[in-house]
C-alpha cells in the first residue's frame, strides 16, 4: 500500500528482532526433531512460516495497517499449529483459541480504528505518538492485545 515504510533502524526493534529470531530458532530445532516422522509436517511448517512472517511483520511495522496484518497473520495461523496433532483435545483447544483470537481481533481493530480517527486518519505510529490517547481506545487496545497474547483464560 502506498506510503508504507517498515522499520528496523532503532536499537529496540533490532533487539526485539534478535530475541524473536532466537526464540523461533530454538522452537524450530525442537519442532524439527519432534516432527521428523510426522506425515503432516509440511502442513505444520506452512502454518509455522505464516506465524513467523506475521511475527516479524508486526515487529517492523511503523503503521497500524502493517501491525494489524502482521498480528492477524501470526495469531490466526497459530490455530493450525494448535490443532496439528489432531484429536478431541487439540480441536477443543483450537476452538477456544480461535474464539478468543477473533474477539481479540475485533477489539484490536476497533481500537486501531478509533486511534486512526482521533489522529485525523493517520495510520503511522509517529503521528500517533504526538496525540494523547483516550481511555476507550486504550481499553480496547489493551483488551484486544491481551486476549490475543493469551492473558485470559
Amino acid at each position: 500500500w502506498e506510503g508504507v515504510r517498515w522499520g528496523g533502524s532503532d536499537s529496540l526493534t533490532r533487539a526485539w528482532l534478535g530475541f524473536s529470531a532466537l526464540l523461533w530458532g530454538c522452537a524450530a530445532v525442537f519442532a524439527n526433531g519432534s516432527l521428523s516422522r510426522d506425515p503432516r509436517r509440511l502442513r505444520f511448517w506452512a502454518f509455522w512460516q505464516l506465524a513467523l512472517a506475521g511475527n516479524l511483520l508486526l515487529i517492523i511495522a511503523t503503521d497500524a495497517l502493517s501491525f494489524y496484518l502482521g498480528f492477524s497473520a501470526m495469531s490466526l495461523s497459530a490455530y493450525g499449529l494448535i490443532v496439528h496433532r489432531g484429536g478431541p483435545g487439540p480441536r477443543r483447544a483450537g476452538r477456544l483459541y480461535l474464539q478468543l483470537a477473533i474477539c481479540g481481533e475485533m477489539l484490536l481493530l476497533a481500537g486501531l480504528l478509533l486511534r486512526t480517527h482521533s489522529t485525523g486518519q493517520a495510520f503511522d505510529f509517529v503521528t500517533w505518538q504526538a496525540q494523547p490517547i483516550d481511555n476507550l481506545t486504550l481499553a480496547l487496545l489493551l483488551l484486544g492485545l491481551g486476549l490475543k497474547a493469551g492473558f485470559w483464560p
